[in-house]
């Protein structure tokens, strides 16, 4: 939904000169939306990678790796650091090695 109010940003400003009728977001939320998908594009594509029919488990290693890479913090996340740090936890709860060995 996010992407899709970035792609569409100039069409929606240009209705609502005309009518008037939506609450538009401001330029500073238009941003914040653009870099909240730019966090979540990488988890979007990742599953559509995994589920795919024939999808290989040897992918799956790699793909948490770029998503791990993906996760840490920069210059540029004011304002997405608690975001990024929620998502680095629950991949780390997911994808951690439990200590077991298998049996």
């Amino acid at each position: 939904m996010l992407q899709r109010i970035s792609e569409q940003r100039k069409a929606l400003r240009l209705y609502n000169a005309e009518h008037g009728s939506i609450t538009m977001l401001t330029a500073t939320e238009l941003d914040l939306a653009d870099r909240i998908v730019k966090i979540q594009k990488p988890f979007y594509n990742a599953t559509l990678e995994i589920s795919c029919d024939d999808a290989c488990i040897s992918v799956v290693i790699p793909i948490v790796s770029l998503l791990q890479a993906k996760l840490q913090p920069a210059s540029e996340d004011v304002g997405l650091l608690q975001m990024k740090g929620v998502l680095h936890d629950a991949m780390n709860r997911r994808f951690a090695t439990s200590g077991r060995s298998p049996i």
